[in-house]
């Protein structure tokens, strides 16, 4: 006899196969939506258990979905007044595998208190989660497409005078395109080229001058013949600008990386949508120049995923494609340092509940000099620790200036994690 931990739907696919389930199509229940499932379909649901958090609901919702929950074989957390009539809302703490939870939100479909609202986006989030586990996010750009059955590394070119790791390196275009090419030899699958600095205290620069930094480079990886690596380049530009997003896009860029996620130039969904382009919503408090200044949170995970989710739907709103959008939860963009940096990375898989691929920059940040007191030049190890980490809590993109140091060590957290080789 064994306890099995099992955490990857690769590690239940072949536990189920061990034990010589029938994968054959049958039917279980008298439920349509059950019919026709293999058994595998059938069992996997059960496998997996989650959280789900509602916030604010009336006493009478929340004792209906703890009555729901007990009747479904699992359990509901709710405030101790819900049961002794001393409040008058309540947060909800659901938990149980995902056909429980799915169970639970079915049968509170017709119940008052606003209940048939929540089953709907409980439903929805179940759905979309029981999806994850049998398929994979994809991201698919017009010419590149990413299955993510291993983790992509984004390599960093920041045409300016100022970025705090490598400002004025690459203001020249043939070292910025020759760094390029390094990347994607070195095995980067994306580049992101930026021509402002985001770090903290950070002055705005001009559409003009902004342009002027970048516009030279993407042309240049666009243009040039140079060996096969032509093929394999993803651009990717570093803008919340739409003016500079639009150039960038018309030269050959695919993705458009915007820090405000989708908040600072009203226009840039629209251009993002016209181009048919991918993009990164980004979190942030505040703007470059003074997101650093005291930033509060009450819950900086919850209010990160709404700003996310915000995001999310402004861009598919404007036409933006589903599987052509990112999130990154903006490591060090008005975050408490160390803290909050520290604490996303740690709960980095409850932002899969976008079921979007998950873009993270990690590398030489301030919150790494904040635990190990170094230099940017020395915070190699404390980054690819750091990226480890957000690799088995669910990253799927990791944006970093160290390429060659990243790839590997990606590498063996996949291998280890996925048996990915």
């Amino acid at each position: 006899m064994r306890i099995l931990d099992i955490q990857s739907v690769k590690d239940a696919r072949e536990e189920i196969g061990k034990i010589g389930v029938d994968s054959a199509k049958v039917a279980f229940g008298k439920s349509k939506v059950a019919f026709g499932k293999s058994a595998y379909d059938h069992l996997l649901p059960k496998l997996f258990n989650t959280v789900i958090k509602i916030d604010g609901v009336s006493v009478g919702a929340a004792n209906i979905i703890k009555q729901t929950a007990l009747s479904c074989g699992t359990d509901a957390a709710v405030a101790r007044g819900v049961i002794t009539g001393e409040v008058k809302k309540s947060g909800v703490l659901l938990f149980g595998n995902y056909r429980q939870i799915e169970n639970i939100a079915l049968k509170i479909t017709d119940q008052p208190f606003g209940l048939s609202r929540i089953s709907r986006e409980m439903l929805k989030l179940i759905k979309s989660q029981i999806s994850n586990l049998k398929s994979q996010i994809c991201l698919n750009l017009k010419k590149h497409k990413f299955d993510f059955t291993r983790t992509y590394i984004c390599g960093v070119i920041n045409v300016t005078p100022d970025s705090f790791s490598d400002g004025g390196i690459y203001l020249d275009k043939e070292r910025a395109i020759d760094r390029a090419y390094q990347i994607v030899e070195e095995g980067a699958d994306m580049i992101d080229i930026g021509g402002e600095s985001t770090r903290p205290g950070a002055d705005r620069v001009s559409v003009k001058e902004e342009l002027k930094r970048v516009m030279p480079v993407i042309e240049g990886l666009s243009q040039n013949s140079r060996s096969t690596l032509n093929s394999q380049l993803c651009l990717s530009i570093d803008t919340y600008k739409s003016e500079v997003a639009k150039e960038a896009l018309e030269a050959g860029c695919e993705i458009v990386n915007d820090i405000s996620g989708l908040r600072f130039d009203n226009d840039m969904e629209d251009v993002i949508a016209e181009y048919d382009a991918g993009c990164i919503i980004t979190h942030i408090k505040g703007k470059p120049r003074d997101m650093q200044k005291n930033p509060h949170y009450e819950s900086v995970i919850d209010e990160i995923i709404d700003y996310l989710k915000e995001g999310i739907e402004i861009a598919e709103k404007s036409g933006i494609k589903s599987d052509r959008i990112m999130i990154d939860p903006g490591i060090g963009f008005g975050k408490r340092n160390p803290g909050d940096n520290l604490l996303i990375i740690k709960k980095l898989k409850e932002f899969k509940v976008f079921s979007k691929p998950i873009f993270i920059g990690i590398s030489r940040k301030s919150f790494i000099d904040k635990v190990l007191h170094l230099p940017i030049e020395e915070r190699v190890e404390g980054s690819l620790a750091a990226s480890v980490i957000a690799i088995l809590n669910g990253a799927n993109i990791l944006r970093t200036h160290d390429v060659k140091e990243t790839v590997k060590a990606a590498k063996m957290a996949d291998v280890i994690t996925h048996g990915f080789y």
